[in-house]
C-alpha cells in the first residue's frame, strides 16, 4: 500500500483483500521470474463479454476499427509514422540505437496462382477467383460422390415438432438433385429439454446410419454429452443443429442444402475435389488444442487422406501433457496412417507432405530436431522411404499484404503469393492469400518449409498449398489453410472441448467431426 502510494500517488481502499497470483510460465521461468502478484482492486477486465458480443450495435461499431479497410489502414499507419518522425525527443532516442523508421510501406512483387478448377460429379467448374466462392455454380449439381440415407433417426423436443418436421421434409427436396436419396427418418420427441433425457434415447438408436439432433439453445454440457454418447461410446455420426437456425423459413433451403453436404461427409461421401497433380501422395494435416478453461491435457489432432484425390481421410486424436508425449503420438499416427493409405491403395506413398499448424516460433527448432526426426524413424521401421516435405504453416501472424491498384491500396486478389523481400533470407518460406473478404483487410496465411526432399519446385509447392485451400468440405469457397490442417484443428477443438476421448473406431476412415 505504501509503494502505490508512493510510486503512483494511489491509495488501495480495501487492505483486506485477497491478492490475484499470476503463476510463471517456462519461459518466465527461464528468465528468472517468479510470481506475480495482483492487488484486485487496481485490476480492470478486459475483452469482450458475451453480452457485449451478443450487442449487434455495439460490434457494428467496433468492426469500422477492428477491421480496417486497406485504404484506412495504410492512412492510419503512415499517419502514425508521421507521428513518431515528428517528435523530437523520440527521434532523439532512436538516433542514439542508430534507428531510423523509413517514410512509406515496404514495395514488394507478389504473383498470382492459376485458378483452380472444381470437379462435382461428372462437371468440371470455373468460378469466380475474386470471390473464392463456387456455391452459385455448384447449386443445381450432383455431389461429387453422394451417400444415401435410409436409415436414419432425427431427435427434438416437443417445441420443435413443426421445425422438425419441416427440415426433414426440406431435406428430401433437396438431397435427389445432390445425388442423395433421403428416406424419412424415425422421429423421436421427447417432452423435455433436459441432458439425460436426451442422452437416455441415444441407446435405442445403435445401427442407424447417422443421428441428427435438433437442440433448442446452445448449452455446452448437454451438446457433450450427446456428442460424447454418439461418437465414444455408439460410434454413430450425428449432426446437432439448433432451433433458431431453423426459425427463417426463407432460408430453409439453403441450410437444408448445407446440412445435406455435412451429412454426406459424415456417412463417407465427397462433395467435390480439385484436380491432384502427383500420384501416391499423401497429405497429413496436425494441430493441437489446450484447453485454456482447466489447463489440462491437450489434445493433438492428425488427419491425413487415404484416397489418391485427396477427398477421404483418416482421423486420429490423442491426448498429451508434455511436447515429448505430442512428438511420440505424432510419429504414432504417421504410421497407422501410412498402414490406412497402404490398406486403400494396395501400394506406400511416393510422397508425404506434413502440413503442421499450431507452432509458435520459439518452437521450430524442437519440431525440427525432434517431430521431424520421429517421423523419419517411423519411416525406416515401415521400410519405406517416400519424397517427404514438412511445413510449417501459421495464420496468426501481423503480416498484412495490400495490393497497390493505381496508387489506392486494395486487398490482393485470392492466390496471390509473396516469396520475396518480406520473406526470410534463411528460410524456405512464402505468404499466400487463399481467401477474399467483405469487411476489412484480408490476412497472409505463413508457409515455412522447414525440411523437403520432394524435388517439386517452389511454385508447386506453393500451388499444392493453394489447392488444399479449396478442400474444407464445411465451406463452398475457399479457407485460409490447407484442408487437411482445418479438418485437424476442427477434430482437435471439438475432442478438447467436448468429447474428451478419441472416437469410436468405426468413426476413424469418416469426416464425423465438421
Amino acid at each position: 500500500m505504501e509503494y502505490y502510494e508512493k510510486s503512483y500517488n494511489i491509495r488501495i481502499k480495501d487492505p483486506n483483500q485477497p491478492m490475484l497470483l499470476s503463476k510463471p510460465k517456462k519461459r518466465d521461468l527461464r528468465r528468472g521470474s517468479g510470481m506475480i502478484y495482483l492487488v484486485p482492486e487496481l485490476c480492470v477486465m478486459t475483452g469482450l463479454t458475451d453480452e457485449m458480443r451478443q450487442d449487434f450495435n455495439m460490434m457494428r461499431d467496433l468492426s469500422h476499427y477492428m477491421r480496417m479497410t486497406p485504404d484506412k489502414r495504410v492512412a492510419t499507419l503512415l499517419r502514425f509514422n508521421q507521428d513518431l518522425s515528428s517528435s523530437k525527443p523520440i527521434k532523439d532516442e532512436m538516433q542514439n540505437w542508430g534507428l531510423k523508421i523509413a517514410t512509406d510501406l515496404v514495395q514488394v512483387q507478389g504473383r498470382i496462382l492459376p485458378p483452380e478448377t472444381i470437379c462435382q460429379g461428372e462437371k468440371v467448374i470455373t468460378f469466380d477467383q475474386k470471390s473464392s466462392d463456387w456455391s452459385r455454380e455448384t447449386r443445381s449439381l450432383k455431389l461429387h460422390s453422394a451417400i444415401s440415407l435410409k436409415n436414419w433417426a432425427m431427435v427434438f423436443t416437443s417445441r420443435s415438432n413443426e421445425d422438425a418436421r419441416e427440415l426433414s421434409t426440406t431435406l428430401q427436396r433437396v438431397g435427389p438433385p445432390m445425388g442423395m436419396s433421403i428416406a424419412s427418418p424415425r422421429n423421436i420427441c421427447l417432452r423435455g429439454d433436459s441432458t439425460p433425457e436426451f442422452v437416455g434415447v441415444l441407446n435405442d438408436l445403435s445401427g442407424f446410419q447417422l443421428v441428427l439432433v435438433i437442440l433448442p439453445n446452445n448449452r455446452l454440457d448437454r451438446y457433450s454429452a450427446i456428442k460424447r454418447h454418439l461418437t465414444v461410446k455408439m460410434g454413430v455420426p450425428s449432426q446437432c443443429v439448433l432451433s433458431r437456425t431453423l426459425f427463417k423459413k426463407q432460408r430453409l433451403m439453403s441450410v437444408a442444402t448445407k446440412i445435406a453436404i455435412q451429412m454426406n461427409c459424415k456417412l463417407g461421401g465427397e462433395p467435390w475435389k480439385v484436380n491432384v497433380p502427383i500420384k501416391l501422395a499423401m497429405v497429413i494435416g496436425y494441430d493441437t488444442y489446450h484447453d485454456k478453461r482447466t489447463r489440462g491435457a491437450s489434445y493433438g489432432g492428425i488427419v491425413s487422406s487415404i484416397n489418391q484425390s485427396w477427398t477421404r481421410y483418416f482421423s486420429q486424436v490423442s491426448q498429451h501433457r508434455n511436447q515429448e508425449e505430442l512428438t511420440n503420438n505424432f510419429a504414432t499416427g504417421v504410421k497407422n496412417a501410412l498402414a490406412k493409405f497402404v490398406e486403400f491403395n494396395g501400394a506406400t506413398p511416393q510422397y508425404v507432405l506434413v502440413y503442421r499448424d499450431g507452432v509458435g516460433e520459439g518452437q521450430i527448432e524442437y519440431v525440427k530436431e525432434h517431430e521431424i526426426q520421429a517421423i523419419k524413424q517411423c519411416f525406416e521401421t515401415c521400410k519405406i522411404n517416400p519424397k517427404f516435405a514438412f511445413i510449417i504453416v501459421s495464420k496468426r501472424i501481423t503480416t498484412r499484404i495490400m495490393s497497390d491498384m493505381r496508387g489506392r491500396p486494395d486487398n490482393p486478389s485470392p492466390g496471390t503469393v509473396v516469396d520475396d523481400v518480406i520473406t526470410l533470407p534463411e528460410r524456405y518460406d512464402f505468404y499466400l492469400i487463399s481467401q477474399s473478404v467483405n469487411q476489412g483487410t484480408v490476412s497472409p496465411t505463413s508457409f515455412n518449409i522447414i525440411d523437403d526432399s520432394t524435388g517439386l519446385r517452389p511454385d508447386y509447392m506453393q500451388r499444392l498449398a493453394y489447392k488444399l485451400t479449396h478442400m474444407y468440405f464445411n465451406w463452398q469457397g475457399t479457407v485460409r489453410v490447407p484442408a487437411p490442417c482445418q479438418f485437424a484443428h476442427k477434430l482437435a477443438y471439438l475432442t478438447g472441448q467436448s468429447i474428451n476421448a478419441p472416437a469410436h473406431r468405426d468413426l476413424m476412415d469418416l469426416l464425423w467431426y465438421l
